[in-house]
């Protein structure tokens, strides 16, 4: 009868500690509840040190694009004053005549884009003025300006992800092409098998607005919750009976 009177204390004690350590927890786990606001450095505070470094860095920003499509160009321009290759009838062969315009296209087309469209894009200046104008008193208006933030980084991110690999695609082909198109033994022929190569620099060497999100997120990755609790594991002295134990976990 005591024996039964002590495991029932035993139990009626152990709910009490675990109920005492959950309630730590949940308070410990509150602290940890929103990433963006524990993140070191925040979303917000990266778009305005952006917004302001991409007016300096101005087209530099874009040299990953820019550079390959300058390979291509230049192929272009050299297989147009060399010629194409010639058929067997003498004359200069249709399929490949316009290979040198497409490498000049494709050269010229992501100049355009680089320096005309995304160079134009303000993302992170129009994002730093809409979270300058949010209010900043409660946790909910702070963690609604981070979310405003980490919008605009993730797009712009996802912009930069997108045109790595069509510019990638667009350049590897369009130096395939010309490289098929050159006469044999010319200058044009080794000048379109570098300008393969370069077209591979996108994804060598990412834009600066990939590498921001990828940081961003991998900062956010180190935000972990410590979680404690009472649990019950195997009596390592028994095949059948339990123990009472302390289980610790780390949520990312």
């Amino acid at each position: 009868m005591m024996l039964r009177n002590l495991k029932l204390i035993y139990f009626l004690l152990l709910l009490i500690v675990q109920n005492q350590t959950a309630n730590s927890t949940y308070a410990a786990e509150a602290v940890f509840q929103y990433p963006e606001l524990s993140v070191v450095p925040r979303a917000s505070e990266q778009v305005l040190a952006e917004s302001l470094k991409q007016k300096d860095q101005g087209f530099k920003n874009h040299l990953p694009l820019l550079v390959p499509a300058t390979m291509t160009f230049l192929t272009g321009v050299v297989e147009l004053a060399s010629g194409t290759k010639i058929n067997q009838q003498g004359f200069e062969d249709t399929s490949a005549k316009y290979a040198p315009w497409v490498g000049i296209g494709v050269g010229v087309a992501w100049w355009a884009v680089s320096l005309g469209i995304l160079n134009q894009l303000d993302l992170y200046d129009d994002a730093a003025k809409e979270i300058a104008s949010l209010p900043n008193g409660t946790e909910r208006e702070k963690l609604l300006k981070e979310r405003r933030a980490e919008e605009a980084i993730f797009k712009a991110g996802s912009i930069a992800r997108r045109l790595k690999w069509i510019s990638f695609g667009s350049n590897l082909l369009a130096s395939g092409y010309m490289a098929a198109s050159a006469k044999e033994n010319t200058a044009s022929v080794y000048v379109a098998l570098a300008s393969g190569l370069t077209s591979i620099a996108p994804l060598l060497f990412s834009h600066r607005w990939e590498t921001l999100e990828c940081q961003q997120r991998e900062y956010k990755k180190r935000i972990y919750a410590p979680v404690a609790g009472v649990t019950f594991l195997k009596n390592p002295n028994s095949f059948a009976s339990l123990t009472p134990g302390l289980s610790i976990s780390l949520n990312f």
